[in-house]
């Protein structure tokens, strides 16, 4: 009986592509190619590195969000026809590269998403690059379609041996297993923006920061829970949420019961990073869900560059970027005692938070300012420009790539089953991004 006997080692058949269906391949490379960004979130803060790159070859750069159908009912719901148009100036966008080709398309989308199809589609006529964050890629635990046996296979053949950037070292593991070359780019933080305030400034009472969508998986009922408790204790802490989302009513409400919180909605770049050198600290209390984690906490990497000690629960992402006792403090997911003692302990201990605020901006520097990311960035772009279109690197093109290598009684040409996945991190406390470029701790 095979060890694989329960887990789902699903065959990856080759798609076949009729000759009248099949893009036009060239072999002619243009190193100063397009750049398109395909994004489903839009968060185009995190590829700040990459644009920066783009400014600074002077390599036109197009952006388009994907998901048209929820914005364009969000803006005519409220009545916004800025929200209209950018909907109808992303069909467009996405149109013009359907047809077009000799592109380096840089795509952020989330597994076993529809979209799936797009990106097999678009890396026959261009050089795709996949951007990835998500850490469980087995069937059932994507945020997409989770039994959807046939867009798995249109994602197995669309990664199959395609350059691929994952943000965290757990992301770089899944995305290695499931057929594609990745290699580790966190996301970045422009350390000239974000950067710490005077060390003596005077202010009225100290303020813990929380940054994100005002949603419940992001933590902000706890806070508030743990706000309410610190006030009836005579605790001197005031809460500021920076940010929009479902629960500002619950927060306004709050605040008018005599909670001391401050509600600073949405924020420019300008006005955050005023925001948190104001601040004391930075709390990001994330709880994970079915189809949703804390994959990576960008405003916990804003935090650092501005020298401002974090509490964060540990979800993947948080886990991978605070260095407990160094940069900050992790805490149990949903556990609102643990908030509370972090947050008096940070608040209480002075020299601790000027310790880790120092550590922090060093972390900034070293590892996400704006200038370390676009070195990697440069040399996937370079690396990328340089490939034959629709070439299979890892395979060498032409039919399925065996994704399974696992010891057991697979066939060859098989999604990588349960065993195989679950092997990196079970047997190894490492990850190697790309052979004979180093490990990454997990």
């Amino acid at each position: 009986m095979s060890p694989c006997a329960g887990t789902s080692c699903l065959p990856l058949r080759p798609l076949s592509v009729t000759r009248r269906w099949r893009p036009r391949l060239e072999s002619s490379v243009n190193p100063q190619s397009d750049i398109t960004i395909l994004s489903e979130a839009g968060m185009w803060r995190h590829y700040e590195a990459l644009l920066r790159v783009c400014r600074n070859r002077g390599v036109p750069v197009v952006q388009c969000r994907l998901n048209f159908t929820r914005r364009f009912a969000a803006a005519a719901a409220k009545l916004r026809p800025g929200g209209l148009f950018s909907c109808v100036g992303d069909l467009g966008r996405l149109l013009r590269l359907l047809v077009g080709s000799s592109r380096i398309v840089v795509a952020g989308i989330a597994p076993f998403g529809v979209w799936g199809v797009l990106l097999w589609w678009l890396r026959q006529r261009n050089r795709l690059v996949y951007h990835s964050s998500w850490i469980d890629w087995r069937r059932g635990r994507v945020p997409r379609n989770r039994n959807s046996r046939i867009l798995e296979r249109v994602w197995g053949h669309t990664l199959s041996g395609v350059e691929a950037v994952g943000v965290t070292a757990k992301a770089v593991g899944e995305l290695s297993d499931f057929g594609a070359d990745p290699i580790f780019i966190p996301h970045s933080v422009d350390i000239e923006r974000f950067r710490p305030g005077p060390e003596n400034a005077s202010r009225a009472r100290p303020a813990a920061l929380f940054v994100g969508r005002l949603v419940p998986e992001k933590g902000v009922s706890l806070i508030l829970e743990v706000a309410a408790h610190l006030h009836s204790e005579g605790v001197d802490v005031e809460f500021w949420f920076a940010g929009e989302g479902p629960l500002d009513k619950k927060l306004a409400e709050s605040r008018d019961a005599g909670l001391p919180l401050t509600i600073l909605g949405h924020l420019d770049a300008v006005g955050l990073a005023d925001v948190y050198r104001k601040a004391e600290l930075l709390i990001l209390p994330s709880v994970a869900k079915r189809g949703w984690e804390e994959l990576f906490g960008i405003a916990l990497v804003e935090a650092f560059a501005s020298g401002l000690p974090v509490i964060a629960s540990d979800c993947v992402g948080p886990r991978e970027i605070v260095d407990p006792e160094r940069t900050g403090l992790l805490i149990p997911q949903g556990d609102a005692q643990a908030l509370e003692r972090a947050v008096k302990r940070l608040l209480a201990d002075e020299p601790l938070r000027r310790k880790m605020a120092g550590e922090c901006r060093r972390e900034a520097e070293t590892v996400y300012s704006v200038e370390v990311v676009a070195a990697r960035w440069t040399d996937v772009l370079d690396r990328t420009s340089r490939q034959r279109l629709g070439s299979d690197r890892a395979g060498g093109g032409g039919g399925a790539t065996p994704l399974c290598t696992c010891t057991c009684a697979c066939r060859p040409g098989t999604l990588p089953c349960g065993r195989q996945r679950e092997r990196l991190f079970s047997v190894s406390p490492f990850v190697v991004s790309r052979a004979g470029r180093g490990r990454l701790h997990v």
